[in-house]
């Protein structure tokens, strides 16, 4: 399998074990991760880090806030690097998050039980996308 060229990837899920999982996985493929339980403290993280990622993942239901509220703010950033992020959401009720969430928000929706497989390969197909469009502009 080749390995891909490193990128940033910021995780948002209050389920410590699924996150940790995640944030393994895509660390173990060479990327540079950085994980919230809290999406509060991930959106300060963003505004005083130089970290910028080149894909979000987040959860959509989290007790303080959804994904896609956090969409919506992250979709506010001054810097457009964030503002224009990928994202991923993933989802027990993908249905709810087509319903509730505006689609320019989210790049995919990924299904719980998460295979990590295929999360992986999601998540490297945005990437190169990303690469892609970013050698086009």
């Amino acid at each position: 399998m080749r390995r891909a060229v490193s990128k940033n990837i910021l995780i948002i899920d209050d389920d410590d074990d699924l996150r940790d999982i995640i944030h393994f996985t895509l660390a173990d493929r060479g990327h540079s991760v950085r994980s919230f339980a809290n999406p509060e403290k991930a959106l300060t993280f963003l505004n005083m880090s130089e970290f910028i990622p080149d894909l979000i993942i987040v959860d959509q239901f989290m007790k303080d806030m959804t994904g896609g509220e956090f969409l919506e703010i992250k979709g506010k950033h001054r810097n457009p690097s964030i503002r224009n992020c990928p994202s991923i959401i993933i989802s027990g009720s993908p249905q709810d998050v087509e319903r509730s969430v505006e689609r320019k928000l989210y790049s995919e929706i990924v299904p719980k039980p998460l295979n990590m497989d295929e999360i992986s390969l999601q998540v490297e197909e945005l990437l190169s996308d990303s690469s892609e469009r970013s050698l086009r502009v």
